[in-house]
């Protein structure tokens, strides 16, 4: 009787590890199995992947859910240098696609991206960012695109040649920001060069009116000569046309004698 009750315990305990338990892939997804058994049978990665639905497993296998539709990663780079030594972030973008996620998980794990193609992609963005200057980068239309053709290309060889299965559906690299360090620089230059233009404006404003006051007051001399007037005759004569003008524009205009009056002559 007591090794029948010690039989029985067994029993119960090997039930309870080798019992079941349920695997339910969300759409967009599917389960990959690592068969892990205690006792009997072969481990590893089971062969056909979990369809969205419900199926039962054994408690001592893994399921490992992997998402088969495109999926974008996220990837920043802070201090890469460009063609003009100049540090850049970026904040890129990388949208792909797994094609067989048995393959996938049975060769590179469930932390494939990280392990296998972080590192490779990091360097194929910081090449391309050495060969181009920092303002194309900011404000280039046709640099962006083009870094992005040339990154995903070099992306899709590599994980062919890695016989990585995954498709590349899109690279972004985004826009290159300089680093806080070297936009502070760049403000203090942007502030600097427009200082020296508003300068350059303003002489130059001073410049043209002085010498619109040179050409006024040398076209005034030229008819006074011309008219036969005195100084003190011309002087009068502007007077009395800038007092006409404004009683021309006044509402009431009183006239009073002058203290001294000056005689134009007339042809």
């Amino acid at each position: 009787m007591k090794r029948l009750t010690s039989l029985l315990a067994l029993f119960m305990v090997v039930l309870a590890l080798t019992g079941c338990n349920s695997v339910s892939p969300d759409p967009g997804q599917v389960a990959v199995l690592m068969k892990k058994p205690l006792f009997f049978g072969d481990g590893g990665v089971d062969p056909v992947a979990i369809r969205p639905g419900l199926k039962y497993k054994a408690l001592t296998t893994e399921a490992i859910y992997v998402d088969v539709v495109p999926e974008a990663h996220k990837v920043a780079f802070d201090d890469f240098a460009s063609h003009d030594n100049i540090m850049l972030d970026l904040d890129t973008t990388v949208t792909l696609k797994i094609t067989d996620a048995v393959t996938l998980i049975k060769n590179f794990g469930p932390d494939w991206f990280k392990n296998n193609v972080e590192s490779p992609y990091s360097q194929m963005v910081r090449d391309i960012v050495k060969t181009k200057m920092m303002r194309d980068m900011m404000s280039n239309p046709t640099t962006a695109m083009a870094m992005d053709d040339t990154v995903t290309k070099e992306l899709v060889a590599y994980l062919k040649d890695k016989n990585i299965p995954v498709e590349v559906i899109s690279v972004t690299l985004g826009r290159a920001n300089p680093t806080p360090t070297v936009l502070a620089q760049i403000n203090e230059t942007a502030v600097q060069q427009q200082r020296q233009l508003t300068e350059a404006a303003a002489t130059n404003a001073e410049v043209a009116r002085a010498a619109a006051e040179k050409a006024r007051a040398e076209a005034d001399s030229a008819y006074r000569l011309q008219m036969g007037y005195s100084t003190d005759q011309y002087a009068e004569m502007q007077i009395v046309t800038l007092e006409t003008q404004a009683c021309m524009k006044a509402k009431a205009c009183y006239v009073v004698p002058r203290s001294s009056s000056a005689v134009i002559p007339t042809k």
